[in-house]
């Protein structure tokens, strides 16, 4: 009985033309056009969305407070001057509007973004 049904669903199953798509093994790998990114890369990265959002809690702050983020943003660039990464840092910051308006201009100093 077993050997009758399979042969049946055979016959039903060869009955209609089926064409197989082949794939190519080729496309199925996942191309890796994409670099690897660095530790150095993520520090930079870390580094730039802080500073970016420092310079996004300017505009809502008091003076204190306006004091407090600038000197974090200095923070930030000692740390990245002293790990040898404040080229890549300054790159990264100045391809972000909102951090050169705000610590970029004023060379990340309180007084003179005030007196502006």
């Amino acid at each position: 009985m077993r050997h009758f049904i399979l042969q049946l669903t055979r016959d039903i199953a060869t009955m209609l033309g089926y064409k197989w798509e082949t794939i190519s093994t080729f496309e199925t790998q996942p191309k890796d056009t994409e670099m690897p990114m660095t530790m150095q890369d993520k520090i930079v990265n870390t580094f730039r969305d802080y500073t970016r959002r420092l310079a996004a809690d300017v505009s809502r702050s008091t003076k204190s407070e306006q004091r407090e983020i600038f000197s974090r943003a200095r923070t930030v660039r000692q740390i990245a001057r002293e790990a040898g990464l404040l080229n890549r840092l300054d790159r990264a910051n100045a391809h972000d509007s909102a951090t050169v308006k705000v610590f970029e201009n004023n060379d990340y100093n309180w007084s003179r973004f005030s007196n502006a």
